[in-house]
């Protein structure tokens, strides 16, 4: 069997294809670029051409690495995307407008009324997500009230995976994990929320066609399999969202794993045998959905601090750089940091809240500060860890992706604070690899998921948890659990 599979990743600011074969070997991979339009209030929105110009030239580029390497053509491919954005398109499958993306807030007065006509405990059971703008029906419903003849014109309004697999191969389909992210679709039973539409004035059939993720749909269009590179053979797969794709592309598929995505961002997701809308989760203002392996769940918590807020030290204390905390002791800095530089993720979820650092002294450093920033960032992946454990059950094993996967420091310090077994894929920018392993099993490559990600995901380093280092964190830690209840009121006033 022709074993080379692509991973088509669409994200905010640009793509990545990516070729492996049956191994998780990369074979080959392209990048381009594409710019976030954020030049009115409220606005974050994408030109549809122009990110269809670089996944095509993206396909191309990496087409052409393998057939210089004298590797055969991709058996099958599928496109991972980021969630919540929306493009509506004509009957042509035309785009009548700009890609609405999840940080396009224009929608906000939008999402308090479907949340008054409803309750948000209400939406929350049905859907798994607490009401908020990012999610794709305050964007449809804002265009309903501000673009009535764009809403008159759509055929349908698509998630970025749906209107690639339309453009592909002429299906517009997306998977139950790209769904999830729309707050209109029901993932106890996997299908649109029929009260929901009906309070957006919808019809599921102007919405994205749901099947499982790694569901096959049939060869790329020959003219453009052509135009790519791509044999006229190539099967298109149904990919899914990006982050249960990078969760696949780590391995994390049985209850009791989670992957800790950390980059300039952080996102926790713990896999469960069901999909979780208890009140507990409703109350962390935790996200539940379909993940894209059949019969699990992903639980989902995350914040907008992740490396960014060391990037923001480094810049202000120029000496002390990102890569340097590797070369920082692995112990508690004498100084405590709440990281929410840019507000509270879960389990407050507060955009208002701010971040402080506590315990300085005429002796303080900048390196004490640079490792209380980073220990503050893990300090809240374990308050999440320990918080979600309460309620999903024990939580064995942390996968790392990201770009901090990357840092030894990092690692290490997961390990001492979080006391779980930590492990590092080969592959760290994993979400490729999860859309390439649901192109595999859409050809039927393995016969279960489990077996693709045995052969394909490979575990490059593992640390287990000392506690004797643990114990060495465990005052900070506590320490820790305090700091936001007891400073939350007056970061609201400053």
């Amino acid at each position: 069997m022709n074993s080379t599979l692509l991973g088509i990743d669409l994200g905010t600011s640009g793509c990545k294809v990516s070729a492996f074969d049956l191994a998780g070997q990369e074979l080959a991979s392209s990048r381009a670029a594409y710019s976030l339009d954020t030049s009115s209030p409220g606005q974050a929105i994408l030109d549809p051409l122009q990110v269809w110009k670089a996944v095509r030239e993206s396909i191309q580029a990496c087409a052409a690495q393998l057939r210089q390497s004298h590797q055969p053509a991709p058996a099958a491919l599928a496109v991972t995307a980021l969630g919540e954005a929306v493009t509506a398109v004509d009957q042509k499958g035309q785009p009548l407008g700009e890609t609405l993306t999840a940080f396009d807030f224009r929608g906000e007065r939008d999402c308090r009324w479907l949340a008054e006509q409803l309750g948000a405990e209400n939406i929350y059971q049905r859907t798994g997500v607490v009401p908020h703008p990012m999610f794709t029906a305050s964007k449809l419903l804002w265009w309903a009230r501000s673009r009535p003849e764009l809403w008159r014109q759509s055929w349908r309004f698509l998630d970025w995976t749906a209107l690639a697999n339309l453009w592909l191969c002429g299906q517009p389909v997306t998977d139950y994990s790209h769904a999830c992210r729309t707050m209109l679709f029901r993932p106890k039973d996997q299908r649109w929320d029929e009260e929901l539409l009906t309070l957006t004035k919808l019809e599921a059939e102007r919405l994205p066609i749901t099947r499982p993720a790694g569901s096959l749909l049939g060869p790329v269009r020959r003219e453009l399999a052509q135009e790519l590179g791509l044999s006229p053979h190539t099967q298109v797969v149904v990919g899914g969202f990006d982050q249960a794709c990078a969760d696949l592309g780590c391995g994390v598929v049985e209850p009791g794993q989670a992957c800790d995505s950390l980059g300039t961002t952080s996102c926790l997701t713990v896999v469960s045998a069901r999909a979780e809308c208890r009140p507990a989760l409703q109350v962390g203002q935790y996200m539940s959905l379909c993940h894209v392996v059949p019969q699990r769940f992903l639980v989902l918590g995350g914040s907008l601090n992740g490396t960014i807020v060391l990037r923001w030290w480094s810049e202000r204390c120029p000496e002390i750089a990102p890569t340097a905390l590797d070369s920082l002791p692995l112990e508690p800095s004498p100084v405590l940091c709440l990281p929410h530089l840019a507000g509270a993720g879960q389990p407050w979820g507060d955009p208002r809240s701010k971040g402080a650092i506590l315990g300085l002294t005429l002796s303080s450093s900048g390196a004490d500060i640079a490792a209380a920033l980073a220990q503050g960032i893990i300090q809240e992946l374990r308050y999440n860890l320990d918080r979600l454990s309460q309620i999903l059950g024990p939580i064995t094993e942390i996968r790392t992706v990201g770009g901090a996967a990357r840092s030894q420091y990092w690692l290490e310090l997961k390990a001492a604070i979080c006391q779980r077994k930590i492990l590092r894929p080969r592959e760290v920018e994993a979400t490729s690899l999860g859309a390439a392993i649901l192109a595999a099993l859409g050809i039927q490559a393995f016969p279960t998921v489990q077996a693709a990600v045995e052969h394909m995901v490979a575990i490059e380093q593992q640390l287990c948890p000392d506690p004797a280092r643990g114990a060495t964190f465990s005052r900070q830690s506590a320490l820790f659990n305090r700091v936001y209840d007891t400073l939350k009121d007056l970061l609201h006033e400053l």
